[in-house]
């Protein structure tokens, strides 16, 4: 108990609405998957205000975020963070908070928590070490004669589609949120021959640029594996059999099989080009893995998981990838909600994807599958 005493001066006596204000105030809770922690803070801290009439200190929060621990690792997690000091919790520890909660809320869920209690107790040794070692000998320098294996490089910030669930396709067309030509040319004769992998991607669609296909030529003299993420809708067949030459691994949008809901969701969209495009490339790529679906899971298309799978199979399409969509507090509601119809939607096409033989990803933040 005077060790607990001791440490707590540290870090846990400090006001846990002061310490998240700090948090908010960097930014941190600006990222689209920390609503659902920063909502229950808000609910936790003016709950505990109106029954003691004072703000909670952060170890009160800790052991409301990890009531449902069993009571050794809870031991285990509270001394973990009982030992450090409050500039290690705003540069490191939040995330082990972050991460935690997450683990433990999502395995609560899946009604599996008692049996993946071990995975967080193996997950925070894991965690704890690799931070503990960032700690003792710093962040290795990355000399500048080594390069990443994969880039992410966003040709526009434009796009043709105005989505519901993203807001680049409301802006007019800007030629000013275009890489230019030049740029690229440098890119390729610098850091992009170093590369293996490079991906085509970003909040615009690479495709609508007039002169993709000069961009393309460049990119396709280097020894690297390209990707694309597309949405499918540019009536340029030209476009796609370069692209295909070039041997690119597509990664495809589509968040319906049924064209009115389709093109619901993605507005401006045609589900016939997208269909004439799609049948165009699976007919001409050399695997099925060459082109994946990406589903996005919204409460507009709750249903259409089963559609989309059976188009996959129907056009041999090797895999498809299902991203929930997680942007505001009350669409975390939704999810919540709904938890245990995902779940079973979930696991519905995951036993199509078995028989059939698709490659399904799914988050890996809702459980296992």
């Amino acid at each position: 108990m005077e060790h607990e005493s001791n440490v707590k001066s540290r870090l846990v006596l400090r006001s846990a609405e002061t310490i998240f204000s700090d948090i908010i105030q960097k930014g941190y809770f600006e990222r689209y998957d920390t609503a659902s922690l920063q909502h229950e803070f808000i609910n936790f801290n003016n709950s505990f205000k109106i029954k003691n009439g004072r703000t909670p200190f952060i170890y009160e929060l800790f052991h409301y975020f990890f009531r449902s621990l069993d009571p050794s690792l809870r031991q285990k997690v509270l001394e973990l963070f009982y030992e450090k000091d409050y500039n290690w919790f705003i540069t490191t520890g939040q995330y082990l908070l972050f991460n935690l909660h997450s683990w433990i809320k999502d395995l609560r869920k899946v009604d599996k928590f008692h049996n993946n209690s071990d995975k967080i107790s193996q997950f925070l040794n894991v965690w704890g070490k690799n931070f503990h070692d960032i700690e003792l000998k710093g962040i290795r320098e990355t000399s500048s004669s080594e390069y990443p294996d994969k880039i992410l490089l966003e040709l526009t910030n434009n796009c043709n589609l105005d989505c519901i669930m993203c807001g680049v396709g409301k802006n007019p067309y800007d030629p000013k949120k275009n890489i230019s030509l030049d740029l690229v040319k440098s890119l390729c004769n610098d850091v992009l021959k170093n590369v293996s992998n490079l991906r085509l991607n970003g909040l615009g669609e690479s495709t609508i640029l007039p002169n993709f296909l000069e961009y393309l030529e460049l990119i396709s003299e280097l020894p690297l594996q390209l990707e694309i993420v597309t949405n499918l809708n540019v009536k340029h067949q030209l476009v796609w059999k370069k692209l295909v030459d070039a041997n690119t691994n597509f990664l495809i949008s589509c968040d319906s099989s049924k064209p009115r809901i389709y093109e619901t969701i993605r507005r401006r969209s045609s589900f016939s080009v997208f269909k004439h495009n799609l049948k165009l490339l699976t007919d001409s790529i050399s695997h099925p893995l060459q082109a994946q679906i990406i589903f996005t899971l919204m409460k507009i298309n709750i249903n259409e998981i089963q559609g989309v799978m059976e188009l996959a199979l129907e056009l041999g399409i090797g895999g498809v990838i299902i991203n929930v969509i997680k942007s505001e507090v009350n669409n975390q509601k939704w999810i919540d909600n709904n938890f245990d119809l995902i779940l079973q939607l979930f696991y519905k096409a995951s036993n199509f994807a078995k028989t059939h033989g698709i490659k399904l990803k799914l988050p890996d933040h809702l459980g296992n599958f």
